[in-house]
């Protein structure tokens, strides 16, 4: 059952007890019936503190469930800007949908989570717990010149279920990716991944001075 769903049952169901006995307790106080009043009390306590033990315990459940987080990344890899899908609950997750409200675009104007440029739904076959995907969305630099705040505001819905099976059960969420509040801070926190970046290029230079000394 979705836990919104039975949230609500759960609901309904304690406001229908509360108000019984309130209305029980109401009665026993008009005929001055003080067995009836204590009993009753008695009976309200106990179902707060059930509300309050169930509450607890549908708060454990959810934590297990699949936590699908969208966000982004720019210290894996220098000088880009990659967008991050991972799963932080204890379940896996199956048949993942991303409804987002617009694509994302790249520099040059492309879709980054497809091929078609207006297509707006990522679909993720699985994700387990801990398990991560990454997609590349730009160059730093180029990106954050090329759109403004506004453009860079995205939102939108997931679906997925707990199980792989036909019959199985869907579960929603929502989220919201504003990529404009990183404009103006610190993409890398030291300044190890560009030192990191330049030594890659170090074997090209030996290269390319190799290729020089033998034409001479």
């Amino acid at each position: 059952m979705n836990p919104k769903t039975r949230n609500l049952i759960q609901y309904l169901i304690f406001t229908i007890i509360i108000l019984i006995i309130g209305r029980f307790i109401y009665c026993s106080t008009i005929d001055n019936d003080t067995n009836n009043i204590i009993a009753s009390v008695s009976l309200f306590i106990a179902i707060i503190s059930l509300f309050l033990t169930t509450l607890s315990f549908n708060q454990h459940l959810d934590a297990k469930l699949p936590q699908i987080v969208i966000d982004t990344d720019t210290k894996s890899r220098y000088g880009l800007i990659l967008l991050s899908i991972k799963n932080y609950g204890d379940k896996t997750a199956y048949n993942i949908l991303i409804n987002w409200d617009k694509p994302i675009k790249n520099f040059k104007g492309e879709n980054v989570i497809s091929q078609s440029e207006d297509y707006k739904i990522m679909n993720i076959p699985v994700l387990q717990k801990g398990q991560e995907i990454k997609v590349t969305i730009d160059e730093i630099g180029g990106f954050y010149k090329k759109y403004n705040d506004e453009e860079m505001r995205f939102s939108g819905k997931i679906k997925y279920s707990l199980s792989n099976q036909k019959k199985r059960r869907i579960l929603n969420s929502s989220f919201y990716l504003d990529l404009s509040i990183y404009r103006k801070t610190l993409y890398h926190g030291s300044e190890s991944l560009k030192a990191y970046y330049e030594l890659q290029k170090i074997p090209k230079q030996l290269e390319e001075i190799k290729n020089i000394l033998k034409n001479k």
